[in-house]
Order: structure tokens, then C-alpha cells, then sequence
């Protein structure tokens, strides 16, 4: 087992190292010789699979289950910890009111997919439903242990992007937050 603190450091890495916008690799004079654009998508492409590959569904149960097997809770990283520190790490600029770069959009907007599957996950035909529900994985079944959380993230998420809106002086920046509120609500409605 992995200690709590090797777990949160592992993430605070992930933070400040991948998750950042890599600007000492972005050189125009050299990017622009070898092609006229694509370099958003492939930074993106890379951050946004690390990020799903760190929330996905399993590894989100294997939390949860570490938790509840744990003789000491101290021992293990809590899933609701975990996802706070993901939240104030992929989301620093709302709490300085500094302008939120393409890069960093395009992985809080992956953030903000990666979330909503896991509170409405997408609808699966009936065979692969109930293969689901008989293994316990995928759609509803496999998020149930874990969605309450990613549902308080979310509206915590909420709270501070509705303070950071007025903070934020750049107009992509609040634009680009406002939408990201309105997907939230979206994901939140239980009409759906």
C-alpha cells in the first residue's frame, strides 16, 4: 500500500508538472517551422489522458474500497482529499483572478467531461447494462460509491467559480468559467 503522504505528493506533482502548461516546451519560432498549428491538441491530448486515466472509475473504487478496509484511516489518501487537491490544482487560477490560458481551459474542460460521466454516465444498451450491474462495474453501479463525492466537488467547484467570476478581469477567462457553471448545472439537474 502506498502511504498518504507518497499518494499526495504523487498528485501535487501531477499538479505542478504535468498539469501546468508546459511553456518552456511551446517555442513558436520552432513549432511553426514543423507545422501551423496542432500543438493545443497534442498538450492537451497528453494532459487530458493523464487526468482520466487518474479518475477513472476504478481507480476511483480502489479508493474508496482502501478506505473502508483500512484499520488506520491514516494510512490511506481519502478519496474526498483526493479530489479536493485535484479541484484546487487544476483550478488555481479562480482563487488569484489570473487569466486562464487556452491550455489550462481545454484540461478544466476535460475535468468538467470526466466528472459529468461520472454522475450521468452515458447510456448503455441493455445486454452491456446488465453485464454491468451483474460484475458491479460501469454505468450507475459503478459510480454509486464514489458519485456522492463528485457531486459535492462539483457544487463546491460551483461556489468558488461563481466568486472567482468577478475576480477574473480577462474576458475568455470569465466567459470560459460562466460556461463551465452552466455545465455544472447541467450535470447537477436531476430532471435529466
Amino acid at each position: 500500500l502506498v502511504t498518504h503522504a507518497r499518494q499526495k505528493e504523487a498528485l501535487q506533482f501531477l499538479n505542478e508538472e504535468v498539469f501546468t502548461t508546459p511553456t518552456a516546451l511551446i517555442k513558436l519560432d520552432i513549432l511553426r517551422k514543423l507545422e501551423s498549428d496542432g500543438n493545443i491538441n497534442r498538450v492537451s491530448g497528453a494532459q487530458g489522458r493523464t487526468l482520466n486515466s487518474l479518475v477513472a472509475n476504478a481507480k476511483l473504487q480502489r479508493m474508496v474500497e482502501y478506505e473502508a478496509l483500512a484499520t488506520n484511516k491514516s494510512d490511506v489518501y481519502p478519496l474526498g482529499e483526493m479530489l479536493t487537491d485535484l479541484r484546487r490544482g487544476l483550478w488555481k487560477e479562480i482563487y488569484t483572478g489570473a487569466p486562464i490560458d487556452t491550455y489550462r481551459r481545454r484540461l478544466q474542460a476535460t475535468y468538467v467531461e470526466a466528472m459529468a460521466s461520472k454522475i450521468k454516465p452515458p447510456a448503455t444498451n441493455a445486454q452491456d447494462a446488465l453485464l454491468a450491474q451483474l460484475l458491479g462495474i460501469g454505468g450507475p453501479a459503478g459510480t454509486r460509491d464514489f458519485r456522492p463525492l463528485i457531486k459535492d466537488e462539483m457544487r463546491t467547484l460551483d461556489r468558488e467559480l461563481a466568486a472567482a467570476i468577478s475576480k477574473t478581469g480577462d474576458r475568455t477567462s470569465r466567459a470560459h468559467l460562466s460556461d463551465v457553471r452552466d455545465q455544472i448545472k447541467a450535470m447537477l439537474d436531476v430532471k435529466d
